[in-house]
């Protein structure tokens, strides 16, 4: 109630009615009852509040509140009828009056900044340097007078020139204080010359005096508007954003986003580290987000910003690295003491850091290891050609996404036992794709010790769906698959059956196995990818590090040894020729060599194509001035190495990109349309997937341990199905692959009939692919539990 007595609006309408109240409305009956209705209602709440906090006040407070108490009882009482009380008219008018005093209740911090901010020393200072500059430019007007024959000038202006008056020094000085008081006061005549010239040169200092007293003025106003910005928010159920900075603009974009795709109002507040307002908040897509410069590890600024009543918090990154998980996961403690019960999303880059989080917290605290994740869409494009475009649309805000539903979570309370549903589920499954176009994954199950605390379950299942709580899926909207998780918790698993389709064309996995792997450049961010190269290794793998400088190499080298020791299952030595060896449990070796050499040497990537499986061209460190640009190099030069090579004698080396900026990849993909050898090469934006996931973790929860599911588990899996079909027939592919296989397709790479380029969809609408459409499924992407048999 305090905040919402608080808030702007409540104090807007009550000042308009405190000002409509003391108009004369005696004669007027109803709009005396309506005053005694809303202020007495308003009273009663402000006693109730004095009573609540009376003990936390301190002795002036208390002073002060009961002061602007009885004022309002006062004014109160005085809409009561008149003869009631036995005072005249005139009286109950004083006595609205007193109401007036709670507009310094109202907006008496407003009125305390005004004074604070123009009686600081330094804006006395000014001051009193425009008034003395005034002084002595009346003064310096008066005593030229004095020395002119003033017989024919009407100084005092009472209509007769040449009296003794018109030379009175106090005359002369009035005189010249309004020559600089206001232009308008200029003398017209232009018979005495002496007079025109004083008042010109009077007039002249006074519009620089006006000039300089305007510029005072603004600056005082600028200031007040700035205070404004530090004053509390009396918000309730909104989204917290902190850390913002200008690289955080696309994530700030795609959280708009994602508002606009579940018509809804967003209510964002954004704290950076900014002053001003920054820039990037006043386009159009975030033009309602307010911002407030704070800190997100101090505790007073956390006040300000109402976390103590917000909904969900997300803390963005500072930077990179360790030192920026301390500075969030400080940042989380100072959050969760303000406020339990919100749903925190902290951004963190290392995997220890978020199991600390996920143990010294409460289930609503959710890490979201972004950075890594996008590292792991950029090493699993290395082993399933066309995935970073299918995951890039999947973490993306346009088109299809994957959501999870939870239930006691704004719908239903709970759902029935699915226990004994292996043998329904795929049906299901099948059944909500035919007429909802949406692909459910599997099920979202809470900890039986912890039921704040749930996990996802990919079909097919393998641990215990007693305590399921909701369903994983693929669609273009959360609604669809909310719509889906109430349906079965009134009626049930559909029982309705689905015969399997014949004559399904057959398919196979597209299997890459590299042996040889080059990676030219790296940064901290990498370690993830080369650990999943080291799981994916299936009998012997080397790959190979450029790096330009030796204490890089030392550094690189020196974590690899660390990070990748896994005892039992991994065991890393380092060998005498300086590489790294990695021996997993199952008898697979990784053998890592870290080389000192500059990337944009020449001859480099002619040497190296044909020779080696796969090229991962790297971005440099984010805080280069351009990080792309030897990767763009790079890029140009391999073209340059196969430009003339004939078609049938391409080398077969993979190569895969990583961009820092998304605006690179047009401009690359316009390079290489046309090129035989750009099937070869993969791009992948990682900064833009980090991006994605963190404004896709505020909407999706579990997305992190759910994504980590499908890229690092390796028991499960996501490959790519080599095929041929109509895309008509893709609805009799996901049956198939369902209910024969027990695969789940993910989506599907589909050619163009007409330009004959091959696109990558999740979950397609096979609906639109219908009639004189001649798009043909060339492949699918499918999750499972491998290996299998092809």
């Amino acid at each position: 109630m305090d905040r919402i007595l608080g808030a702007m609006a409540t104090r807007v309408i009550l000042s308009a009615l405190i000002l409509a109240s003391i108009l004369p409305v005696d004669g007027a009956r109803g709009a005396r009852t309506f005053f005694l209705v809303v202020f007495g209602i308003e009273t009663i709440v402000r006693a109730g509040l004095l009573i609540w906090r009376f003990t936390s006040l301190s002795t002036p407070q208390k002073l002060q509140s009961g002061l602007f108490l009885l004022a309002d009882l006062v004014a109160t009482l005085s809409f009561l009828p008149q003869e009631s009380l036995g005072v005249s008219a005139e009286g109950l008018r004083v006595a609205r009056l007193a109401r007036l005093v709670l507009l310094l209740a109202y907006w008496g911090p407003y009125f305390r900044d005004f004074f604070q901010i123009g009686m600081r020393r330094e804006r006395m200072n000014q001051l009193a340097l425009i008034g003395a500059f005034s002084v002595l430019l009346s003064a310096t007007g008066a005593g030229a007078l004095r020395l002119m024959d003033l017989s024919n000038v009407d100084i005092n202006g009472d209509g007769v020139p040449g009296q003794v008056a018109d030379r009175e020094m106090t005359n002369l000085l009035w005189w010249a204080f309004l020559q600089v008081e206001d232009p308008g006061n200029i003398t017209r005549s232009t018979q005495h010359v002496g007079l025109l010239v004083v008042s010109l040169v009077l007039t002249g200092g006074g519009l620089l005096l006006m000039a300089l007293l305007i510029g005072l003025g603004a600056s005082l106003v600028e200031e007040l508007f700035a205070a404004t910005r530090y004053r509390p928010l009396y918000l309730s159920r909104h989204t917290l954003i902190l850390n913002a900075q200008p690289s955080t603009v696309g994530i700030l974009r795609e959280i708009a986003t994602y508002y606009r795709k579940i018509l809804r109002r967003p209510k964002i507040v954004v704290m950076g580290s900014s002053p001003q307002r920054p820039d990037y908040l006043d386009s159009p897509e975030m033009r309602r987000f307010r911002y407030v410069p704070g800190l997100a590890t101090n505790v007073r600024d956390l006040e300000r910003v109402s976390t103590a009543s917000a909904r969900r918090l997300i803390l963005l990154a500072t930077g990179a690295g360790q030192e920026s998980d301390a500075q969030t996961m400080t940042a989380a403690l100072a959050v969760r003491a303000l406020n339990p019960e919100l749903w925190l999303y902290a951004e963190l880059f290392e995997m220890e850091n978020a199991q600390l989080l996920h143990v010294a917290h409460t289930a609503l605290t959710q890490p979201v290891l972004a950075q890594r994740l996008a590292t792991l869409v950029l090493g699993h494009a290395v082993w399933v050609r066309g995935s970073e475009q299918l995951f890039g649309e999947l973490l993306s805000s346009r088109g299809q996404e994957i959501y999870t539903t939870i239930s006691g979570m704004g719908m239903c309370e709970k759902l029935p036992e699915i226990l004994n549903m292996d043998g329904h589920f795929p049906t299901f499954m099948r059944v909500v794709y035919r007429h909802r176009r949406t692909m459910v994954l599997g099920v979202v199950v809470r900890n039986q010790d912890d039921p704040m605390r749930f996990g996802c379950e990919l079909y097919p299942f393998t641990g215990n769906l007693s305590q399921c709580a909701g369903f994983v899926g693929i669609c273009d909207k959360f609604l669809k698959l909310r719509e889906v998780t109430e349906q079965v918790a009134n009626t049930g698993f559909p029982s309705a059956a689905i015969s399997l389709p014949e004559g399904i064309g057959a398919w196979r996995r597209e299997l890459f196995n590299p042996k040889h792997i080059l990676i030219i450049g790296f940064h901290e961010d990498s370690f993830p990818m080369v650990e999943q190269f080291v799981q994916r290794c299936e009998d012997r793998l080397f790959i190979r590090i450029l790096v330009g400088e030796k204490r890089k190499r030392d550094r690189v080298f020196g974590r690899m040894v660390t990070d990748l020791a896994q005892p039992p299952l991994q065991k890393t030595c380092a060998e005498p020729d300086g590489s790294i060896r990695i021996s997993r449990s199952d008898g697979a070796q990784t053998i890592i060599s870290v080389e000192v050499k500059d990337r944009l040497t020449l001859g480099l990537y002619r040497e190296e194509l044909g020779k080696v499986d796969v090229i991962v061209l790297l971005r440099r460190d984010r805080t280069d001035v351009d990080p792309d640009a030897a990767t763009v190099v790079g890029v140009l030069r391999i073209l340059s190495a196969v430009q003339h090579t004939a078609p049938e004698n391409l080398p077969t080396t993979r190569i895969v990109v990583e961009l820092h900026s998304p605006d690179k990849i047009p401009l690359l993909e316009a390079h290489l349309r046309g090129q035989p050898f750009a099937d070869q090469i993969a791009m992948v934006c990682t900064e833009q997937l980090r991006e994605r996931i963190v404004a896709q973790s505020l909407f999706v929860p579990g997305l992190t341990d759910l994504y980590l599911d499908l890229l690092a588990n390796d028991a499960r899996r996501v490959v790519r199905l080599a095929m041929e079909c109509p895309a008509s027939g893709y609805a009799d592919v996901v049956d198939d692959l369902i209910g024969r296989s027990g695969l789940v397709p993910l989506g599907a790479a589909i050619r163009c009939g007409e330009t004959g380029q091959v696109r990558v969809e999740a979950n397609p609408d096979f609906s639109k692919m219908e009639g004189d459409h001649k798009d043909t499924v060339v492949g699918v992407y499918v999750v499972g539990t491998f290996p299998f048999s092809d």
